[in-house]
């Protein structure tokens, strides 16, 4: 996961062994835990939610290799002052 020019790009490669991995940063300024669910794919996301809400998944990342990422604008995020919980799932 990366800021990118105002955009938040998802684009994780994880193994099925780190299913359930919790990582807590900040994110545009702001305290976020991601939690990834990997039980299918190891990339190219293929949900995300934030705080529950689903995140409208529009752009999607060009890889020469494999299914890229997403990204979706900061403001689609709808991120708040407490710590906001992303799931990821891949």
């Amino acid at each position: 996961m990366r800021e990118s020019f105002g955009d938040v790009v998802f684009d994780p490669v994880l193994p099925r062994s780190l299913d359930g991995l919790v990582a807590r940063l900040r994110l545009h300024g702001r305290p976020v835990e991601i939690r990834y669910h990997v039980t299918g794919a190891v990339h190219g996301p293929s949900r995300i939610r934030v705080n529950g809400a689903p995140v409208p998944l529009e752009t999607r990342e060009q890889n020469a290799y494999r299914i890229g990422g997403w990204r979706v604008p900061v403001a689609k995020l709808a991120l708040g002052d407490a710590t906001n919980a992303i799931e990821i799932d891949l």
